[in-house]
């Protein structure tokens, strides 16, 4: 369908684009609450954290997926290149979780701090996140556990409402049934949904004050560092 209607493609481009939007501009309210600063000066500081360090991240795992690739296709006969793939895209992925977790304290510190540079986001404040990266991982993959654990239990009854929506349309659209939901289930799912997902993005704000928490942890154990070699 995608490739015979580009009117799609566009569509969901589109939605993607007003979804990182909102997204950007949600979480640059919630880091002005923090910075003191307007939302705009916050926006500004939040894209160009995001698209450096997203940018960043491509081009490293695309060297990756060709090394992957090459390394496939040269060692391994057809009947294990496929599993050979997987093997290397589940690698990739790990480097790349260990590549990207230090700009979690980078990125905040850029958006944090006025005098910080995106410079020093790929090299000063990179270098500290990747000394205390087991204390970023351990904060970062508590608090995932608990938004994911949160989100869904908040999500429940919306998730319900749409698999007994599907159900229904699959028995239609299989077997002729008659659907057995009333006239005003759309309605009634689309408010479920739109309070549930209210509630639920509130919930993953707290990756934010995970982050800013990260940030302050890290700036002091890096000054308590500092004032130990000094005094050395």
């Amino acid at each position: 369908m995608m490739i015979e209607n580009p009117y799609i493609v566009i569509g969901i481009a589109g939605v993607m684009l007003v979804f990182f939007a909102a997204q950007l501009i949600f979480h640059s309210s919630i880091t002005s609450l923090l910075t003191r600063r307007p939302v705009m000066w916050n926006i500004l500081r939040n894209l160009k954290a995001v698209a450096s360090v997203c940018a960043v991240a491509m081009c490293v795992c695309a060297i990756l997926m060709t090394v992957v690739f090459f390394t496939a296709k040269h060692y391994f006969n057809d009947g294990h290149i496929y599993m050979a793939a997987a093997v290397g895209v589940g690698i990739i992925l790990l480097l790349l979780l260990i590549f990207i977790l230090p700009f979690v304290y980078g990125m905040m510190k850029y958006i944090m701090e006025p005098d910080a540079t995106l410079r020093q986001m790929f090299t000063k404040s990179y270098v500290a996140g990747l000394k205390h990266w087991g204390f970023i991982f351990a904060v970062l993959t508590t608090v995932a556990i608990f938004v994911y654990v949160s989100s869904h239990a908040v999500l429940l009854p919306a998730l319900i409402l749409s698999y007994a929506g599907n159900v229904s349309e699959a028995g239609v659209m299989e077997y002729g049934d008659a659907s057995g939901l009333p006239a005003y289930f759309p309605y009634v799912f689309f408010i479920i949904y739109f309070i549930t997902s209210f509630i639920s993005l509130y919930i993953n704000t707290i990756i934010i004050f995970a982050a800013y928490y990260i940030y302050g942890s890290v700036n002091v154990r890096e000054e308590m560092t500092r004032t130990k070699g000094i005094k050395a």
